[in-house]
């Protein structure tokens, strides 16, 4: 049915990380084809995969349409699970496990990215790469200034997506990154990006 965004390649059939690697490279080269700058914001998420919350989760899962038995299904499946850590000869108590999707199964993944599903729509002035939580959104301009402004736009974006989403950014390994020609720039300090995510200046 489509339900997940083109820009996705983690978790499905045909697609790899070396397919969104060439479908990123291709969007930068036709920017620099165009004469255009690149900037690229590689977004680190903390504990994705267990941070997920299942409220959000079924009301996501909603939306694409699953019907109310269904909704249940799911909801009796990512319920009542406990886990304990065993650690120099100790075994921990039991402990519920009221976040995330379970880790090494084959719904895990899936339930991941219709989660995340959303977010690319949601960062304007760029297009976003993504393989599971790992994503790289590239923004195209003129000039440093220009692309400062879109991806600081990209940055309040996803702050507000990760908030509404209870989920958090890693902002020491979140990272800028600028991509142009060699005949682009003849001045190093001409290539200093300023974005900041939460209250954070991020390393480029």
């Amino acid at each position: 049915y489509n339900l997940l965004v083109e820009n996705q390649f983690g978790f499905r059939t045909f697609r790899s990380c070396e397919l969104a690697v060439t479908h990123l490279t291709d969007k930068i080269l036709t920017n620099i084809d165009n004469k255009k700058l690149n900037g690229l914001l590689l977004v680190d998420f903390k504990k994705a995969f267990d941070l997920v919350d299942h409220e959000i989760l079924i009301l996501k899962l909603r939306m694409f349409g699953c019907s109310p038995l269904v909704l249940k299904w799911f909801a009796s499946y990512l319920s009542d699970r406990y886990q304990r850590t065993y650690f120099k000869n100790t075994l921990s108590d039991m402990r519920p496990v009221k976040i995330g999707v379970p880790q090494g199964s084959i719904l895990g993944p899936l339930l991941f990215i219709l989660f995340i599903n959303d977010l690319p729509s949601q960062l304007s002035h760029s297009g976003s790469t993504m393989f599971a939580d790992d994503t790289t959104v590239l923004t195209e301009g003129s000039s440093i200034h220009d692309l400062n402004v879109k991806l600081n736009l990209v940055a309040q974006d996803l702050s507000t997506w990760t908030q509404q989403n209870r989920m958090v950014t890693n902002t020491l390994k979140t990272k800028t990154m600028l991509i142009h020609s060699p005949q682009q720039f003849k001045n190093a300090s001409d290539r200093s990006l300023s974005v900041t995510l939460n209250d954070n200046i991020l390393a480029q």
